[in-house]
């Protein structure tokens, strides 16, 4: 039997395996060993030596198959290469995170997707920007905000027109401006009225007939 070891030990010491003290002390691993050197054996006949390999399953695409240290391998790697992307940092979104060449690159980019906006220059103030459908707008709209008017028809001129509340308003009102009148209650006959200045005026004045 020793003979055998000795012979066995030769055999992997030609291979290039080596063999630990431990190994060589215990018959189970030795036996084990032999597995090992036919292995290796065969690998030799048929191919290289793979013994300086150093990829694991793990480094090689799923169900893809080689060969590292005299075992056959199949890959468990679900990966992609990467080496044709060309984003930035610039062209991700802020605190997300994608692969590039090989790097994990984290996103700088705050902007917004307006693809989904509708509004024109005739909706935004003028001199406003804002972007639509992913281009910058500046706006040509000279309104304003009408909620906050309190007229009704009956306070605006018959005829003329005004926004309240945002609603265009056609006026019915019949006054007239009484801020050039100059008359007194004395130049108006007792008992009748008159609008002076925007006030409501009763005359008490005597008028004669002309003469």
């Amino acid at each position: 039997m020793t003979k055998y070891v000795a012979a066995l030990y030769a055999l992997c010491d030609a291979c290039g395996v080596e063999v630990p003290t431990n190994v060589r002390n215990d018959q189970n691993l030795t036996i084990r060993l032999a597995y090992m050197c036919a292995e290796k054996i065969d690998e030799l006949e048929g191919g290289v030596d793979t013994s300086d390999a150093t990829a694991t399953a793990a480094d090689i695409k799923t169900s893809k198959t080689a060969y590292a240290k005299g075992h056959k391998l199949i890959g468990t790697f679900d990966g992609v290469s990467t080496a044709d992307a060309n984003a930035t940092a610039a062209d991700i979104k802020t605190g997300k995170t994608a692969y590039v060449a090989g790097e994990k690159v984290t996103g700088e980019f705050a902007g917004v997707d307006s693809a989904d906006a509708n509004a024109t220059a005739a909706d935004i103030k003028t001199g406003k920007t804002a972007y639509v459908n992913n281009k910058k707008v500046t706006g040509t709209f000279a309104g304003v905000d009408s909620a906050d008017a309190t007229a009704t028809a009956a306070d605006i001129k018959a005829s003329k027109t005004a926004y309240v509340n945002n609603v265009k308003v056609t006026g019915t009102s019949t006054a007239v401006e009484t801020g050039d009148a100059t008359a007194t209650a004395a130049d108006i006959a007792a008992g009748k009225t008159a609008y002076v200045n925007g006030q409501k005026i009763t005359g008490t004045g005597t008028l004669q007939p002309a003469g």
